[in-house]
């Protein structure tokens, strides 16, 4: 079993590995669908989730739909089918016939309402269920089509569509994801501090959690310079037990002319994978441009030039000043969102028609997902930053019946999770789709799929798979914790969610908002900690790591990633002829790039660290010490400096060490052992991988991993060589387990200079000095 639970091949098998890390930290359940549908995975009827039938019997088809013998069809057939008795339709009398024909047809339907009726608690639900079931019974009695099977929309969207999986020649993953502005309109504001914001707030229970997001967000800048103040719509779940809230909220903004909450006519009840969770945000669309008069605030429509939606569970991330300028440095037109490029098309069992009444979600049939028109489906996040215009296009656009706003939400109404794919498929398929630019600056972290989760993993609130085939079930974010403060302070993403912990909202305030009196607003400490070699640690030409026991053997070796692939190795650090003339010491000062082969692509660069804690560097060690907050000292990616693999980070996603391209998770970030490094953490000249506390379960106990090998005592040389033909021999082991470690030393890398032959010193180093 691989160390962190197969999370990288887990859902995408498909999608080749430099868009891996995007997918996965951006997409829930909706891309669980397309995982199913795109990898012709095992199609489960209910009967053979409930294992009726045996594993075995289930094949699986080629890539061309052939040489494979594929059930599923008969299987359906055989648990639809009914076998009747022609004797019982001897009686001349049609009628009489017929009620004996709809006694046995109508037998299994029975059942079916049964189980759905025994989730309601009203009669109105249970009419609304009824009423939808005979939607497509009775398409079968007057020979239609089922409902949406032949529904077509108008896609006006200008800008061509992709299949990850046959991109054109030249067009890379990257081109197709990097989505930015295109439209030739581009309006920008001169003054960042003149930039009008609107925060639209859904917000469930936990009424403090909501003010004091409504504070941070609402306070000046940290100049002190004259800024707009923003206005804040916030709505309130419907549900019985959010009434406090709501009424709470009510009287405490009563005087504040910039915090709206929702008139308890327009609540919804929100629902896990409802509509409803959609329908609340338009609620507030519809109340901030008083699409309703009788709804509207008291002093008429809200001005505005954007509008950020968010969760009430979540936080900023970065100061009011950051966030300000960086929307401001898009056009006004522009709509930041997170929207999975590559159109999704869920296969027939994967997608179904849902309706919602008793704060629950009831599943009638089957819905097809091939939509007329060219109209594609996205997966995309409800979280966003968009337009005055595209707000209102959609506000108004819901009762037009010629907007595709309009025949969009009808079909969208009864599907899954519609919060994950309504938004992004409005704003893909018409002509806003040009002011697009792919990043709504929000960190989420997913880490579990809810059908891994043993039962008593699980909790109860977060039980909530709505298919018949477990397998189809997705993920809900992860609670941040203190340990991901150094992803939080070294990501570019403006906010964060979700968040349920106090303590580290103030350690967020302390450390990433308001650090040092107005200290924050003149540096920012990600910007300090950028690259270490900014501070002399080392050059500008990265560094090798060396194994530190290898450092006086007859090759020294260190990691790299060889000639190909993406295994990181341990490789010769010099041409043979260089190590008879290094020096004793050699690893305190510096190598010469020319010294080493460039085929096993073995220099790196240290950077970017977090500032938590202290970090040093004296004589080829790295050491990190913790502060009172976190357990460890700053935490850094290890990125590969030099060949075809450049700017890759080395990665703990799996329990082998590898390059994937680099982003701001835990996976890849990294901190360094010390003397104070007892079991289970790392000692001095280790590194090592923090794996989130949330992870920890079943088969995994440990949270602390460092990098080892089995053949820790196997130097000389012969290590390094079977590391050229086992890239397995490198691994991440349980830090506890000392005898499979190893430990490092860092060594600067120079370019030999022509004249003098002189290298730089080599100074020591400590970022706490640096702050």
């Amino acid at each position: 079993m691989s160390l962190y639970h197969r999370r990288r091949l887990k859902g995408l098998l498909l999608l080749p590995t430099i868009f891996l890390p995007w997918i996965y930290a951006k997409t829930t359940i909706f891309s669980k669908a397309l995982e199913n549908s795109k990898n012709r995975e095992k199609h489960f009827q209910e009967d053979v989730v409930n294992n009726i039938y045996e594993e075995d019997e289930y094949e699986y088809l080629d890539d061309d739909g052939t040489g494979y013998h594929y059930p599923e069809h008969d299987i359906a057939m055989e648990m639809a089918s009914m076998e009747i008795n022609p004797g019982i339709f001897v009686d001349d009398d049609v009628d009489a016939t017929v009620r004996t024909a709809m006694d046995l047809i109508v037998a299994k339907l029975e059942n079916r309402l049964r189980d759905l009726f025994s989730a309601t608690r009203t009669a109105e639900c249970r009419a609304k269920i009824a009423e939808h079931v005979a939607l497509f019974v009775n398409s079968i009695a007057v020979e239609v089509g089922l409902p949406y099977s032949e529904y077509v929309l108008e896609n006006t969207c200008p800008l061509p569509t992709y299949d990850f999986d046959d991109l054109p020649e030249g067009v890379t993953l990257q081109d197709v994801m990097n989505v930015e502005y295109s439209s030739d309109t581009k309006t920008f504001i001169d003054d960042a501090n003149d930039l009008q914001l609107l925060y639209v707030v859904l917000a469930h229970d936990k009424i403090s959690q909501t003010i004091r997001l409504i504070e941070i967000l609402s306070r000046n800048s940290e100049n002190n310079t004259f800024t707009h103040i923003p206005n804040f719509v916030v709505h309130v779940d419907a549900k019985s037990k959010s009434d406090d809230v709501w009424m709470n909220l009510i009287e405490y903004y009563a005087d504040a002319e910039n915090v709206h909450i929702v008139p308890n006519e327009m609540r919804v009840p929100v629902n896990w994978g409802g509509f409803n969770m959609v329908e609340a945000t338009l609620q507030c669309l519809r109340y901030v441009f008083c699409v309703e008069p009788s709804f509207c605030p008291e002093n008429g429509p809200i001005e505005f030039h954007k509008l950020i939606h968010l969760a009430s569970t979540s936080y900023p991330i970065k100061s009011n000043t950051e966030i300000r300028e960086t929307i401001s440095k898009f056009p006004l037109e522009a709509n930041l969102m997170n929207i999975v490029m590559s159109p999704n098309l869920p296969s027939f069992d994967t997608w179904h028609y849902f309706v919602e009444c008793d704060d629950a979600l009831h599943r009638i049939y089957r819905l097809s997902s091939h939509l007329g028109g060219g109209v594609k489906l996205y997966t995309s996040s409800q979280w966003f930053t968009i337009s005055n215009e595209f707000a209102k296009y959609i506000a108004f656009g819901l009762d037009d019946t010629e907007s595709f706003v309009h025949a969009w939400t009808k079909y969208a109404r009864h599907t899954v999770v519609a919060d994950e794919h309504y938004f992004g498929t409005i704003l893909r398929n018409t002509d806003f789709c040009t002011t697009h630019h792919n990043n709504n600056f929000l960190f989420l972290q997913f880490n579990s799929w809810d059908n891994e989760l043993k039962p008593e993993e699980k909790d109860p609130s977060l039980t909530k798979c709505l298919f018949p085939n477990p397998e189809h079930c997705g993920r809900s974010p992860s609670l941040l914790r203190s340990e991901d403060l150094h992803v939080l302070e070294l990501t570019s993403d403006l906010f964060a969610r979700k968040f349920d912990d106090e303590e580290l909202l103030d350690a967020i305030d302390e450390h990433l908002l308001f650090r040092g009196d107005d200290w924050f607003s003149r540096t920012r400490a990600s910007d300090i900690a950028l690259n270490i070699s900014k501070n002399e640690i080392v050059s500008d030409h990265g560094l090798i790591i060396v194994e530190k026991q290898s450092i006086d053997s007859s090759m020294p070796i260190c990691l790299g990633t060889g000639a190909s692939g993406n295994f990181v190795k341990l490789l010769p650090c010099f041409h043979e002829e260089v190590v008879p003339t290094l020096e004793d010491n050699w690893f305190t000062g510096a190598v010469i790039e020319e010294e080493t082969p460039t085929e096993n692509n073995i220099i790196w660069s240290i950077g970017r660290c977090s500032t938590f804690g202290d970090l040093t560097f004296r004589e080829g060690e790295l050491v990190g010490l913790p502060d009172g907050f976190v357990s460890t000292g700053p935490r850094c990616q290890i990125k590969q400096k030099k060949g075809m693999r450049a700017n890759r980070c080395l990665d703990a996603d799996t329990d082998e060490l590898l390059v994937y391209p680099c982003r701001i998770d835990w996976n890849q970030l990294f901190t360094f052992g010390t003397d104070l490094g007892e079991s289970p953490m790392a000692s001095r000249g280790m590194i090592e991988s923090i794996l989130p506390k949330h992870l920890v379960r079943g088969e995994i106990t440990e949270q602390h991993y460092c990098v080892g090998t089995s053949d820790v005592d196997d130097y000389e040389g012969s290590l390094y060589k079977k590391n050229e033909n086992n890239h397995g021999a490198l691994r991440y082991y349980p830090c506890s387990e000392r005898n499979q470690l190893l430990e490092f030393l860092f060594v600067p890398v120079t370019v030999e200079d022509g004249l003098t032959g002189e290298q730089p010193i080599y100074q020591d180093y400590s970022i706490v000095d640096e702050l």
